[in-house]
């Protein structure tokens, strides 16, 4: 087998390249709340809009699918978002005190029509997107946001992409 030389690939054509990508790591609510305050300095340094790539997972994900539903509603000047304290921070600070996991959990019991994870997903999509459910293909192509998870039933790796 011959070494693939350093810098390429054997399909370059058709690898993406990325100069800097941000993984957030899971953790719930301390998770996410930890991750806008990263994402809050980053910005703060100028390099929140150089990001090309951002994978999650877990309470990364809570703040990175904010990210990228408000990414679009960003001004940058100067390599800066003025309005990310107001639209970002704000938000998940906000969000950080909704309790849902009780309720949703006895909701999802109790209702026959429903469940905890329909529940749950009803409480993000009110209080995190303002009533609005995002899909992935309502993403922007930069910064490309990789969403991960497990499958409860098989621990399986699942992962959402959206590429245009």
């Amino acid at each position: 087998m011959e070494p693939i030389p350093a810098g390429s690939s054997p399909a370059d054509d058709k690898v993406e390249h990325y100069e800097l990508g941000l993984c957030l790591s899971g953790g719930g609510y301390r998770a996410m709340l930890f991750h806008a305050g990263v994402l809050c300095r980053l910005n703060e340094a100028g390099l929140l809009q150089k990001i090309d790539m951002v994978s999650s997972v877990s309470g990364g994900s809570i703040a990175a699918g904010l990210l990228a539903v408000l990414w679009p509603r960003l001004s940058f000047a100067d390599g800066v978002a003025t309005n990310f304290r107001e639209l970002y921070v704000e938000k998940i600070l906000a969000f950080s005190q909704v309790f849902l996991d009780a309720p949703s959990i006895l909701k999802g019991v109790f209702n026959p029509f429903s469940s905890a994870a329909r529940e749950v997903a009803t409480c993000y999509e009110r209080h995190l997107f303002d009533g609005k459910v995002p899909t992935l293909k309502s993403l922007t192509r930069r910064p490309w946001f990789v969403f991960c998870s497990s499958n409860l039933s098989t621990g399986s790796l699942f992962s959402a992409r959206y590429s245009v």
